[in-house]
């Protein structure tokens, strides 16, 4: 995703590609009208060993945490051609409209991760060139 703000034009727009075969999607003037939370948080789930999902940021490169978001929004705004839609949207799209929408309104994802007392990590590359994941310190 990629908000308007984020190329220093203020407007309350932004773009989603899901997934490189995904149309982009454009979100005029969006608003969350509704949230639904079916399962554990990821906090939770990283406790129990389960895999966990890092957000991160095209504006913060190399910065990673972990953010609770819903598993789903229902989200009123207006599409290309003007008209003006509700849908609700579930997964990784969920929490791709949610970073945006954070944006349009200021908000950077480290945020979250401070507010949910979670950690900031900083990714580089080993000697192998494998990802690793260092915690950053505040």
């Amino acid at each position: 995703g990629l908000a308007a703000p984020q190329i220093g034009k203020s407007l309350q727009l932004f773009v989603v590609k899901e997934s490189p075969k995904d149309p982009v999607l454009v979100f005029i003037n969006p608003h969350i009208d509704a949230v639904i939370d079916h399962k554990k948080s990821k906090a939770a789930k990283k406790k129990d060993g389960d895999d966990v999902k890092l957000e991160g940021c095209l504006s913060l490169s190399d910065v990673w945490g972990i953010v609770n978001r819903h598993d789903s929004v229902t989200l009123t705004y207006s599409d290309m051609t003007g008209k003006r839609c509700t849908n609700t949207f579930t997964g990784f799209l969920a929490t791709i409209i949610q970073h945006e929408t954070d944006h349009l309104h200021g908000i950077l994802f480290p945020k979250r991760v401070l507010e949910q007392k979670g950690i900031l990590y900083k990714s580089k590359k080993n000697a192998d060139g494998e990802m690793i994941f260092e915690e950053i310190a505040l």
